[in-house]
């Protein structure tokens, strides 16, 4: 696969065939659009032949949660207890950036006839949690949504999340050695999803830290191979 841009600067992977899907991808905290090119591009990627790939960057802001050092970052977290009070995260940055990406998502949308099951969005860890909290703003239902080590920016889905977006595929995967977003945030709140009726495959990789690996992928891929179907161009 390789590696441009399109009009707007924005880092795409390209699909192998003439491309039906587009992936919009948000990477983690301090890192950038050139985080996930590997894993993209690599053996196991989890794409399937005509889905591209959207890399998007975060803006470089002082994050107090990095010790107030200048990081790539979706939005600023003041304290280190975000995941049970919400008030540590700054909702002002996130709502730029989501506003942001919807602009996106609408450019993908019309790019590839008008249906929005035709892009899906996803990211890892800070990056993960705001492409969950857009699939749920947007107006429209996506084809899917992944979150790879993540958690939600939400504190009541019940309440907050839109009754429509249960129709939302959305594939978590974390693992249980996670020091930096621990395993058990995760696991409760795709198990309140699950339970208020929500699309959610949750996994657990039972050794694995706050990465990626090579099983995740794999599984992914069977999740991209049903949302993403062969369907005549």
């Amino acid at each position: 696969m390789s590696i441009t841009r399109d009009s707007h600067d924005n880092l795409v992977v390209l699909s192998k065939l003439k491309a039906n899907y587009t992936l919009i991808w948000l990477h983690g905290l301090g890192d950038d659009e050139f985080g996930f090119t590997d894993v993209f591009t690599s053996h196991f990627s989890p794409l399937t032949d005509r889905t591209r790939v959207v890399l998007l960057n975060a803006p470089e802001r002082k994050c107090k949660i990095a010790f107030g050092q200048e990081v790539s970052c979706w939005f600023d977290i003041t304290g280190f207890n975000f995941l049970r009070d919400k008030t540590q995260i700054n909702f002002d940055h996130v709502n730029e950036q989501k506003d942001l990406i919807i602009e996106v998502i609408e450019r993908e949308v019309e790019n590839l006839g008008g249906d929005p099951s035709s892009v899906f969005i996803g990211g890892f860890s800070q990056g993960a949690a705001l492409a969950f909290y857009t699939a749920c703003e947007y107006e429209k239902v996506l084809g899917g949504c992944i979150m790879l080590s993540g958690h939600s920016l939400y504190d009541d889905p019940e309440t907050q999340i839109p009754e429509s977006k249960k129709e939302l595929p959305i594939f978590a995967y974390h693992g249980k050695f996670d020091m930096k977003l621990p395993y058990k945030a995760s696991f409760w709140y795709a198990e309140r999803l699950s339970e208020l009726g929500f699309n959610i495959e949750f996994h657990t990789a039972s050794k694995m830290g706050h990465t990626v690996e090579e099983e995740e992928l794999e599984v992914l891929t069977e999740f991209m191979t049903k949302i993403a179907p062969e369907k005549e161009t």
